[in-house]
């Protein structure tokens, strides 16, 4: 399994971690619904846990249940900055793109 981030994302996390003050690095990729199109994915500061995968891109540190890694082959992680689409934009191969 692969992670796809881009530059405005990266940056994005970056603020937020340093703002927030965390003490916690690990950046988990979760599904946050379920809808028409499928799973929605979002990403949340985490705790590593004992049924995880580590994944680093772009030298961040990524959490994903193993159950779900071993489904997905990429995910990908944008940052948008538009009025309405503010926010993460996390998608995988094969199903809809989500916000959160």
């Amino acid at each position: 399994m692969e992670i796809n981030i881009t530059s405005k994302a990266v940056e994005k996390l970056k603020e937020i971690i340093e703002k927030e003050g965390k003490t916690i690095k690990n950046i988990r990729i979760l599904i946050s619904g379920i809808g028409w199109g499928g799973p929605r994915f979002g990403i949340a500061l985490d705790e590593q846990k004992e049924n995880d995968e580590k994944i680093k891109a772009e030298n961040m540190e990524f959490l994903v249940e193993q159950e779900l890694a071993e489904q997905i082959k990429t995910f990908y992680i944008d940052y948008k900055n538009f009025f309405l689409n503010k926010g993460f934009h996390v998608y995988a191969d094969g199903y809809n793109t989500s916000y959160c």
